[in-house]
């Protein structure tokens, strides 16, 4: 028999050579963990990587990222982390880094190291500063939910163009927070210090709160500067001072040992409330004082210098309302209301000679008939645009 497959059948089922594959074993599982910097890149605060010397507990000579791992406490004598390299982050981790007796600062930055940054944690108890740059002169810090407590000087003492945010400052021995220069400081507080709350040169002060501090609450010292939403009240000088150039508004000042509000020159006050101050708003020269509110204060609103604009505000239940001070000249006063309980009558105008004003029209002892519907006269008895009015 023929064992030859027919021509045609060739054609219908061809004879296929099928690959077997590499012979070669494959390579075993690659490592699928991350190194301890790869997880965490920042290198934590101990005497291993940060090893103190005869000034310090801890000290960083290297730029970078660094963490406290637990609570720190300081020695006698030494400052507790000094900062020996630009460009320095410390992670307090929600940590303490806290001082003993006779210890130094809590943060200490050494000669000419600039742009550290300390956030989230107390430092607290040391017998110098909470964080010191003034020593070292360092610029452009950054402080991020600090609190920095019950210190022997200055909870934070800063320098040129800090950044404060979100910190608590309390029960130091000198001031909460001083800055040698520019800052721009938010959503801060800063109680029962033994001198100022805040203390700065040009920048902003918005949404924060002085309480109970032994000197000025917020003391601004160069120009421009803005204070905006601040609360300030119980200090043992003026609530709030601004040396010149300065926009203060929507801010509350009360119960302070000197003036709520302290203007200097050049300056606008606006929509304020001061209460229960021996003087409310002091004005020094060339500002705008408008639409503030006042109460038992001395003097509602006084000046010491000329060509200020007093135009809109309302002053009640105090001393004088609207004083002029002797030898202050060339002031407008417009369009402003003054009002005493008339069991304490005082003085509602004090203006001396050489200013410029709108008619004052006294409403206290004008009758009025009562009002019940949709028009009534006017009972101001003036039309005139600029008028000022006690009632």
């Amino acid at each position: 028999m023929n064992n030859k497959l027919p021509l045609f059948l060739l054609c219908f089922f061809p004879l296929t050579s099928f690959p077997q594959g590499s012979l070669t074993p494959l390579a075993g599982p690659t490592p699928t963990m991350k190194t301890l910097d790869q997880v965490e890149p920042r290198k934590p605060i101990n005497a291993t990587n940060t090893p103190g010397d005869v000034n310090s507990f801890f000290r960083i000579t290297t730029s970078g990222s660094y963490y406290l791992t637990g609570n720190v406490t300081g020695v006698s004598g030494k400052n507790g982390v000094s900062i020996a390299a630009n460009d320095v982050t410390i992670d307090l981790k929600g940590f303490t880094l806290r001082g003993v007796g006779s210890s130094l600062d809590g943060v200490h930055v050494e000669s000419g190291n600039t742009r550290l940054t300390v956030r989230n944690g107390t430092i607290s108890g040391w017998g110098g500063d909470g964080v010191d740059e003034i020593d070292g002169g360092a610029t452009d810090g950054i402080y991020q939910n600090i609190h920095a407590t019950v210190n022997g000087a200055d909870g934070l003492r800063l320098n040129e163009k800090c950044v404060v945010t979100a910190c608590k400052l309390d029960h130091n021995s000198g001031s909460g927070m001083s800055c040698g220069g520019r800052a721009t400081i938010k959503d801060c507080t800063s109680n029962d210090n033994v001198l100022l709350g805040f203390y700065f040169g040009a920048g902003s002060i918005l949404d924060s709160v002085a309480s109970s501090n032994g000197s000025l609450g917020i003391q601004s010292f160069d120009e421009p500067v803005l204070i905006k939403n601040c609360v300030v009240f119980g200090s043992g000088d003026t609530g709030i001072r601004s040396d010149g150039g300065g926009k203060i508004v929507d801010c509350i000042s009360r119960l302070n040992s000197f003036a709520g509000i302290d203007t200097g020159y050049y300056a606008t006050v606006s929509n304020c409330t001061v209460k229960n101050n021996p003087i409310g708003i002091f004005v020094g020269g060339f500002s705008q004082i408008a639409g503030n509110m006042g109460e038992g204060n001395g003097d509602g609103i006084a000046t010491y210098d000329d060509q200020n604009v007093i135009d809109g505000n309302q002053m009640a239940n105090g001393g004088t309302g609207i004083h002029v001070l002797a030898n202050s000249i060339h002031n407008l006063i417009i369009r402003n209301r003054v009002s005493h309980d008339p069991a304490f009558p005082a003085t509602s105008y004090d203006i001396p000679a050489d200013n410029r004003y709108g008619p004052i029209v006294d409403l206290t002892g004008v009758g009025t008939p009562a009002v019940s519907g949709n028009t009534a006269a006017d009972t101001t008895t003036t039309s005139h645009p600029w008028a000022n009015f006690v009632f």
